[in-house]
């Protein structure tokens, strides 16, 4: 609900439903797919409103017809809630057609609805196809100042988002640049360059030679032809996994939507593929035919026919290699000739046994997969980065419009201002005061009996920046363990004031350090009260679980602006763990959907959601 006190006096409150007018998009009685003498008026459809590719025409009986820019909102489906502009013809029946009144800006309009897709998405009515709620978009509050000051807000809008767009076209040429480089890589790797520099062009390097895959495998197999009757969501005693072509991905198995299988099944598919740790995966058919993958579980598990497991002959063939030679211009191109199918392509098994693969040595295998890790490692964190910025520039996109649209927009340039007349403290030497930060934490945690390693004295001074006010100035990264500063270590290694002893650090000579007066002293003990309170009716070991699920939600509501379950719960879906000896590869597998939630409704109950969104 908008606050009346947080916007002009000259401003109305007035529910969207008052300031514009509706009305749904019909089936028409005549429908032709090109035009005819009877049939000129473009249908709208769903194709015609997103790519604009007009394919339906009607002669406009009983329709209901929209000009160019009239304000089009999809109704139905999975895209419901999202606003375009349309083009002269007949509004679909899955469309709305919205039309301002006359006190309201066309833009302004458009770009409030804008504002409220998320919300509209997420909160759909009906079970089958989602429908929008039509009680909860009419009665959306908007703030109505004059047209003239309406205008104004648009070209602000427009040129914030303007700025935003070209930063988002930016990354996306970087992405797209970095995947040609990886599929130079690989393709340099598999030519002999990466071990031999001084091979000819198209030519093998020597001792190098071309093999049949089922020569160098001692399997190559898919996975049962035949269903299970009886599939379950959760796991269970005497259930198995039942992998299927969604689980696999390139790189990594995706466990986010898991069958499982009785015993009784599993036992009797089992021995067709007998799936080990270090196996390579392919799928065969699907959408994502062609990705692979190497088995990550060392649990026993079944598979369906869309996916063939390849068992090397270690002697021969190092399965990563085999894993990376697929995924190159060379092997993906010796498995595309194996497909057949045309709407559905299938890689077929007997074409695949017969595919031919580039074969060096084992040391040179092992080399180039040492080469191609280290490399690709490099693309992932860079593509993890662009990932995460171009999601922080959608979430400043709609933090835009949301300030714009509570009467906050001028008010952002006013604190702007302000801030640079009053500019946050600032100590005169940063490392030092960093230090004071850490250790006053480590003081006032040890004497609630809470002894802090380097992550979660991390998280903590992650929350007291945060959610408490004290500002550290450092900048918190997408870490293994949650949220955490790669400089922290530089504060933390000083020997002078901190000893480091396993998962324990000891503050050492406190006089010198706590010498210089700091401002948030006491703000810190306040803080580490309340933190010590939230965890110590925890043991060590649960109280490093929750603390570290606490930052890392933090963080994520903080990168995407909202405490929307589904929301976080992707984003930590893409939040991804490399470190050895974890078995959990993302953050919405190391927490649960349920823990998750009860976490969120708890930063909310603290009222730490107002702190983290802007």
């Amino acid at each position: 609900m908008i606050e009346k006190n947080n916007i002009p006096k000259h401003w109305k409150i007035m529910k969207l439903g008052e300031v514009c007018t509706y009305s749904k998009g019909k089936k028409p009685l005549v429908l032709k797919d090109s035009v005819t003498k009877d049939c000129t008026t473009p249908y709208i459809n769903i194709k015609a409103f997103e790519k604009g590719i007009f394919d339906e025409y009607t002669n406009g009986e009983k329709c209901n017809l929209c000009n160019n820019d009239d304000l089009l909102m999809v109704w139905d489906g999975a895209r419901c809630g999202l606003i375009g502009k349309a083009k002269v013809g007949a509004v679909g029946s899955t469309l709305m057609k919205i039309l301002p009144n006359e006190n309201i800006h066309k833009e302004y309009l458009y770009h409030f609805i804008s504002s409220k897709f998320w919300t509209l998405n997420t909160k759909p009515k009906g079970v089958g196809i989602p429908h929008i709620e039509p009680t909860l978009l009419w009665n959306f509050e908007i703030v109505v100042p004059s047209i003239s000051e309406q205008q104004a807000i648009v070209a602000k809008i427009e040129s914030l988002l303007s700025e935003l767009e070209n930063g988002k076209k930016q990354l996306r040429i970087a992405q797209q640049q970095l995947k040609v480089y990886r599929q130079s890589l690989l393709k340099w790797a598999f030519e002999g360059k990466m071990t031999n520099k001084n091979v000819k062009e198209r030519k093998l390097p020597k001792g190098w030679k071309l093999s049949s895959m089922g020569s160098v495998c001692e399997k190559i197999q898919d996975g049962s032809h035949f269903s299970p009757q009886v599939q379950y969501d959760e796991p269970g005693e005497n259930r198995f996994k039942y992998i299927t072509a969604k689980n696999i991905r390139n790189n990594y198995m995706d466990f986010r939507k898991v069958v499982y299988v009785d015993k009784e099944y599993h036992d009797s598919i089992f021995g067709r593929c007998n799936p080990e740790f270090g196996d390579v995966l392919l799928t065969k058919d699907g959408i994502n035919t062609g990705e692979v993958t190497l088995n990550t579980l060392h649990e026993p598990f079944s598979l369906l026919s869309s996916i063939c497991l390849f068992k090397t002959k270690k002697e021969v063939l190092n399965s990563s290699y085999l894993k990376y030679f697929i995924q190159s211009p060379l092997g993906n191109k010796a498995i595309l000739e194996s497909m057949t199918g045309t709407a559905i392509k299938r890689i077929v098994l007997r074409k695949i046994k017969d595919a031919k693969i580039i074969l060096p040595s084992l040391p040179e295998q092992q080399f180039i997969v040492s080469e191609l890790e280290s490399k690709l490692t490099v693309c992932d964190k860079i593509e993890e980065t662009i990932s995460l910025s171009l999601q922080q520039a959608e979430t400043l996109k709609q933090s835009i419009l949301k300030k714009a649209f509570e009467g906050k927009l001028i008010a952002i340039f006013a604190e702007q201002k302000e801030a640079k007349s009053n500019p946050l403290y600032k100590p005169k030497n940063e490392y030092f005061y960093q230090m004071q930060i850490l250790g006053l934490i480590a003081k006032a945690s040890k004497q609630k009996q809470i002894e802090h390693g380097e992550m979660t004295l991390a998280k903590y001074a992650y929350l007291m920046d945060k959610v408490y006010d004290i500002p550290n100035f450092y900048e918190y990264n997408r870490w293994h363990l949650g949220p955490y500063p790669p400089t922290i270590k530089k504060a933390i290694n000083n020997k002078q004031y901190f000893k480091k002893s396993g998962n324990h650090i000891e503050v050492l000579n406190e006089k010198t350090l706590f010498n210089s007066t700091n401002p948030y002293t006491e703000k810190i003990q306040s803080a580490v009260n309340d933190l010590s309170d939230i965890f110590s009716k925890y043991t060590a070991n649960e109280r490093s679980h929750k603390t570290e699920l606490l930052a890392t939600v933090c963080k994520v509501i903080e990168d995407i602006q909202t405490t929307d379950l589904k929301a976080v719960r992707q984003s930590m879906q893409e939040w991804k763990i490399d470190l050895k000896g974890e078995i959990h590869k993302t953050k919405a597998e190391k927490f649960n959907e349920q823990e998750t939630e009860k976490c969120l409704v708890f930063i909310k109950r603290k009222g730490w959601d107002k702190k983290l969104i802007k």
